[in-house]
């Protein structure tokens, strides 16, 4: 049994190492140096310089602590059909499910240790003594241990495991990490669920001049997880703009944002490629690559007019609007058209 789930890790850790190459392309390495050096220089002077009151700090440094506590979790790798085939096998299976939780446990302590090092100095000039500092992290300790205790007893109890919750939570946990992936690249595995928001109704009415159109629209607007994914990139790109008084960090971040977004988006065009039914329509093959183009369009130039209305009110330097504009139109009117004919080739 033990060998089973230990093959099940090493290949979804193979998988991963597949999709690790995408990530850590020269661009982003270089804007993630950029980015720790631009954190760690506002933190050193947050640190040098504390404000005066510090109240505020004491209560940063309380938040992040605590909130470290809620951030773990673990993966027994469990699979649908083991409901069935390995429900013999029930005892042996809760105590991989322990042995899951103990080494999940362990690893995200050492996290929380080395972010509660990392924050050490913030807490100093929080004027915190070194006595409620250390009260603190314990008190963190404690609350992660009840946090993941909490989780197991939801999945196992007595060798006996709750199978519904222990897959549906162990293929959650596996489809974060391949949806993070996919913000690079293309990943096999990942499922979608389909929900209506008939709130959103009224946009579709905008979008019914064409096939195609129509049916990006309200793939985006429904289905899986690009609704939520635009939401909270977009909310980035928004918080960057307005809360980073680095006008070319600022820049830097926003257009990141918007690309990946793109780059995120472009699957809309094989997401109806199991329904064959569409192969019917009276429609182009053109048509489609043109109504995905015009959808993402519409939809970058509305998300750029909201930008380009925040970096207004909040840049010091105009040139750097110009420069996320011209950013914008360079990758919807020349990137675009040639990543869509490239993964559609």
């Amino acid at each position: 049994m033990k060998a089973l789930f230990l093959k099940r890790r090493q290949l979804f850790h193979k998988q991963c190492a597949r999709y690790l190459k995408y990530v850590l392309n020269d661009h982003f390495i270089l804007f993630m140096l950029l980015g720790m050096g631009f954190v760690m220089v506002q933190y050193s002077q947050l640190i040098k310089h504390p404000p005066q009151d510090t109240f505020v700090l004491r209560m940063v440094v309380i938040v992040l602590l605590l909130g470290a506590s809620f951030m773990g979790d673990f993966t027994a790798y469990l699979e649908r059909p083991d409901q069935q085939f390995l429900l013999g096998k029930e005892a042996h299976v809760a105590r991989e499910i322990e042995r899951a939780h103990r080494k999940g446990f362990l690893i995200w302590t050492i996290i929380q240790l080395v972010t509660a090092v990392f924050l050490y100095p913030l807490a100093l000039a929080a004027q915190l003594s070194l006595v409620s500092y250390v009260i603190l992290v314990l008190l963190s300790i404690v609350i992660n241990v009840a946090y993941f205790r909490r989780k197991l007893v939801a999945l196992t109890s007595q060798q006996r495991v709750s199978w519904d919750a222990a897959i549906n939570h162990d293929r959650h946990q596996k489809q974060a990490v391949l949806k993070f992936f996919s913000l690079f690249t293309q990943v096999k595995g990942i499922s979608q669920s389909v929900r209506r928001r008939a709130f959103l109704d009224p946009v579709l009415t905008l979008f019914q001049q064409g096939t195609w159109l129509y049916l990006f629209a309200r793939a985006f607007l429904r289905s899986g997880d690009y609704l939520r994914l635009s939401l909270r990139l977009a909310l980035l790109s928004f918080f960057s703009l307005s809360l980073i008084g680095q006008d070319l960090v600022a820049t830097v971040l926003a257009i990141l944002f918007n690309y990946l977004l793109l780059f995120q988006l472009m699957a809309l065009y094989n997401h109806y490629d199991y329904q064959y039914m569409t192969s019917l329509f009276p429609v182009t093959r053109g048509e489609k690559k043109r109504s995905l183009r015009l959808f993402l369009n519409g939809f970058f130039f509305f998300l750029l007019t909201i930008q380009v209305a925040l970096a207004a009110v909040f840049f010091q330097d105009r040139v750097y609007l110009l420069v996320l504009i011209g950013v914008q139109i360079v990758l919807n009117v020349c990137y675009l058209p040639y990543k869509i004919e490239k993964l559609i080739d």
